[in-house]
C-alpha cells in the first residue's frame, strides 16, 4: 500500500499493551459524555429531540442544533474511516457498507429512543458491545454472513418492542401514582 509506516502505528500500535484505537475510542466517548451531559449544547440536543416545538418556544435554535449534530456525526464518521484504513492499511469504496445498521442497533439497544429526546452515552457503549458480541458469536459459529443482518434486525425489533413496553409500563405507574 501507499500509506506511510507511521500511519500503520495509529491503527495497529499500542501503549502498554492497550491499542491506540481503544484509547481513541474511550477519549471520544468521554468527550461525547461531557458534550451531552455537561454543556448547554447537550441540553439543547435532548430538548430538540424530545419536543422540537417546545425547544423552539424556549428560545433554542433547533435548526442550528440539528446542523451541528450532523456536522459532528460527519466528522466522527470520517474519523472512523481514517482509523479503519489505518488498521487494515487499505481503502476500498464499499468498506463499511452495512455497518450503519449495526450502529443503529447498538444505539437502540443502549436505550436511545427512536422518537428522540432520550439517550445515554454509557448505555450506548453497552449496546454497541452487545451488538459486537452477537456479531462475533455469529462469525465464530460460521453462520452464513447474510444471517448477520437478519439477526441484527431481530435485535432492533426486540429492542424497540421492549422500549415501547417499558414506556407503557412507566406511563401506567405514573398514572397510578398521580391518581392515588
Amino acid at each position: 500500500s501507499d500509506f506511510p509506516d507511521n500511519y500503520r502505528i495509529l491503527g495497529q500500535g499500542s501503549v502498554f499493551g492497550i491499542p491506540y484505537l481503544f484509547i481513541i475510542t474511550i477519549i471520544l466517548y468521554i468527550i461525547g459524555y461531557i458534550l451531552l451531559k455537561r454543556t448547554a449544547y447537550g441540553q439543547h440536543v435532548y430538548a430538540v429531540g424530545s419536543n422540537r416545538a417546545a425547544a423552539i418556544l424556549s428560545g433554542i435554535n433547533a435548526d442550528a442544533v440539528k446542523i451541528k449534530a450532523f456536522i459532528i456525526s460527519g466528522l466522527l464518521a470520517s474519523l472512523a474511516g481514517v482509523l479503519l484504513a489505518s488498521r487494515v492499511m487499505a481503502v476500498q469504496a464499499d468498506t463499511g457498507i452495512g455497518i450503519e445498521f449495526e450502529v443503529i442497533a447498538g444505539v437502540i439497544i443502549g436505550g436511545t429512543s427512536l422518537k428522540g429526546g432520550e439517550g445515554n452515552v454509557f448505555y450506548t457503549i453497552l449496546g454497541v458491545l452487545i451488538i459486537g458480541m452477537i456479531r462475533n458469536g455469529l462469525n465464530m459459529t460460521q453462520i452464513d454472513i447474510s444471517w448477520n443482518q437478519f439477526v441484527t434486525g431481530g435485535v432492533i425489533v426486540g429492542a424497540v418492542l421492549l422500549d415501547s413496553l417499558r414506556k407503557v409500563i412507566q406511563k401506567r405507574i405514573q398514572e397510578k401514582y398521580y391518581e392515588g
